[in-house]
């Protein structure tokens, strides 16, 4: 049998694709039913159909994949998988895959999104790892599996090397932020440690009376700052603002500016008022300049600051810096500090000097 490299699979996309590029609609298939006792009016017990297991079927999957039964494996493809990958080509991925890094030894789950049907592992083979994500319809039939390398490893988090002044003045809450995903919803990748800041009024309230415009919460219109000296490189003006309570998923940031700092650090502003922003691309600006106005664009639901460091200007190549500001003052659970180096964290109180 020839040898089939990495790269050789990697051109052929090294990937049992979803057929049509999206799950087509599930096809009805005589299955064997598994046994669930119901009553029926006579008294007498009927077995009814359990619900297919992702699991189940993940696991046969790598069985026939590591036995290299292309023929059953294709067998429990849909209609329009069988049709998008026949049984010759995908014979061929099948033995690709065991040639390059041999048996899958295990594959554990490493996304759960919710969804019964659909699922993310990390198959973990003799000669290295694959990236396996599976898609079945109602019958169980597999309607996606796309089977590639993983990516790389998360690069380390990496304290900021230069002079950080705080990106609002006045009293201020950190709304979310952390390391940890159950206080920050950021912590993939750019935005790994970046912070949502709000003001927050009486009884806890971030708004002055019902909350149902932009213009009653606390934080609007505020000033953003920014952070360090530097160059903006990036200014996105114009997007809507949203209602209160609804949120645009079409342009994540919203309104943003990107401020470039030396050490190749960039800030990130988001979800700012359209038609506010005091700088342009190429500026040179100061620390403590003001740079736009907090607004509520983007995904997001209410009026707040989104700020966060990254290594590289695009977002979709960054990862995430861990700001460090000298000298801020806190208020964390009932006790007041100053602190010679903070980082955001979660419902901390800021105290910001407003000159």
């Amino acid at each position: 049998m020839r040898r089939t490299s990495a790269s050789a699979l990697a051109t052929v996309v090294l990937a049992f694709a979803s057929a049509c590029g999206s799950p087509p609609p599930p096809v009805a298939v005589a299955t064997t039913p598994m046994p669930r006792c119901e009553t029926t009016d006579a008294g007498a017990a009927t077995a009814a159909p359990r619900e297919p297991s992702l699991e189940a079927i993940k696991d046969q999957v790598i069985a026939r994949v590591n036995a290299g039964d292309a023929a059953a494996l294709h067998a429990s493809f849909s209609t329009s998988m069988k049709g998008t990958f026949p049984l010759p080509v995908l014979t061929q991925l099948v033995d690709g895959v065991r040639t390059t890094k041999g048996a899958i030894t295990a594959a554990p789950r490493v996304r759960d999104d919710g969804d019964p049907r659909s699922g993310l592992y990390l198959a973990k083979a003799e000669r290295g790892d694959w990236r396996v994500e599976l898609h079945i319809d109602d019958a169980g039939q597999i309607i996606g599996l796309h089977l590639t390398e993983p990516p790389p490893p998360e690069p380390p988090v990496k304290d900021v090397a230069i002079p950080l002044a705080l990106p609002v003045r006045g009293k201020w809450v950190v709304a979310w932020a952390s390391d940890i995903a159950e206080h920050n919803p950021h912590t993939n990748k750019e935005q790994r440690r970046a912070a949502d800041l709000v003001i927050v009024g009486e009884g806890g309230k971030h708004f002055k009376t019902d909350g149902k415009k932009n213009d009653d919460y606390l934080a609007y219109g505020k000033e953003a700052l920014a952070m360090a000296d530097g160059t903006v490189v990036t200014v996105v003006d114009g997007i809507p603002e949203n209602v209160p309570g609804a949120i645009d998923s079409l342009f994540s940031p919203g309104n943003m500016i990107v401020v470039e700092h030396a050490g190749a650090v960039f800030a990130v502003y988001a979800h700012l008022q359209p038609g506010k922003m005091r700088v342009k691309v190429g500026a040179k600006v100061k620390q403590g300049a003001v740079l736009g106005a907090v607004g509520n664009s983007g995904n997001t639901s209410e009026p707040h600051l989104h700020v966060h460091l990254q290594d590289a200007a695009s977002l979709e190549a960054a990862w995430g810096v861990n700001p460090v500001f000298p000298n801020v003052s806190v208020s964390r659970g009932g006790q007041t500090s100053k602190l010679e180096k903070y980082s955001f964290k979660k419902d901390d109180a800021l105290d910001v000097p407003t000159k």
